[in-house]
């Protein structure tokens, strides 16, 4: 559409208003750009690209460090079954094992 920096506010108003369901930071920023693209246009019948979209994004949110912060937030965490599980899976092994012989 080339509208450089113009946005009109109801498409303003739907790019807002998508951005809790399809963020632009994270595993799928990608995925959720396409999605913003074509939830603006559902709404407004404007056609924006998706360059059009994520400058727009980064001149209201520095995005790269937005991410950088995302991720040093994120905890790794090691998954583990729960103790009482894993007595149970040794259980089941042992006892079925035990009937194999």
């Amino acid at each position: 559409m080339g509208m450089e920096n113009e946005w009109k506010a109801v498409e303003e108003l739907f790019f807002f208003d998508c951005l809790e369901q399809y963020p632009l930071v994270g595993e799928h920023k990608f995925f959720n750009l396409l999605s913003v693209q074509n939830y603006i246009y559902k709404h407004t019948g404007t056609e924006l690209s998706t360059e059009e979209i994520w400058k727009h994004a980064n001149q209201i949110w520095n995005l790269e460090e937005v991410e950088s912060e995302l991720e040093s937030s994120e905890k790794k965490i090691e998954f583990k079954l729960p103790k009482d599980i894993l007595d149970e899976e040794e259980e089941f092994s042992t006892s079925s094992s035990e009937g194999d012989v």
